[in-house]
């Protein structure tokens, strides 16, 4: 029988999909998610509360010769990751050299020409670190995989501002007067009408800076 799951912060379908054995595609295009599908359009996006339909395992029987090695993949693992770094101008910061840590995994490289760092990490993983050298300096950053909500809740808003350098006061989907300031930046930034509100126009323009 189909179970219902609850997501909770830090969940997305590929780790939701590797608790529970299953590849991400397998859970997001199930029927019983369809609604969900609709209203999120991310499969990494996803907001606590949400319910996510988990299928009934099905036996799959494949046919291979015996003694001979087989190697079978689960899609979906490992997971990606992916981050721009950018300058206050929202410039690539290009050729920096970093160090990763998630799950232990040490992994070292420098940003490309975009300012891009892609890098495999296990689909369950919640918490990283990211240090980045710039000259004689270390920039140090705590990374919570999985925990961006939808970007048009205003908590999702929120977090998006302060990973694009916008000071808010929190992520607790109040517009206090500190998300409004961080909003008419953002407006006056990308040339938007400075309301201090979270309109549809600011949304789609957030959303496509951050990339989700």
């Amino acid at each position: 029988m189909p179970i219902r799951y609850t997501v909770k912060a830090g969940d997305c379908i590929s780790s939701i999909a590797y608790k529970h054995g299953f590849s991400p595609d397998t859970i997001w295009q199930h029927a019983g998610n369809q609604n969900l599908k609709q209203k999120r359009q991310d499969p990494n996006v996803l907001k606590p509360g949400d319910v996510v339909v988990i299928p009934d395992k099905e036996i799959k029987e494949v046919s291979k010769p015996t003694e001979q090695r087989h190697r079978f993949v689960l899609r979906g693992v490992p997971a990606m990751l992916r981050l721009q770094l950018l300058d206050g101008k929202h410039k690539p910061r290009s050729n920096l050299p970093y160090r990763l840590i998630v799950d232990g995994k040490i992994t070292t490289g420098s940003t490309d020409d975009d300012g891009m760092i892609v890098q495999d990490i296990p689909p369950d993983a919640q918490k990283g670190t990211l240090d980045v050298k710039v000259g004689s300096k270390t920039e140090h950053y705590e990374l919570r995989l999985g925990h961006v909500n939808p970007h048009d809740d205003l908590s999702g808003v929120q977090q998006r501002l302060r990973n694009l350098g916008y000071p808010v006061s929190g992520e607790a989907g109040q517009l206090d007067e500190q998300t409004r300031n961080a909003l008419k930046l953002f407006q006056c930034r990308f040339k938007l009408p400075v309301t201090g509100e979270a309109d549809n126009a600011t949304l789609n323009i957030l959303k496509e800076i951050h990339r989700c």
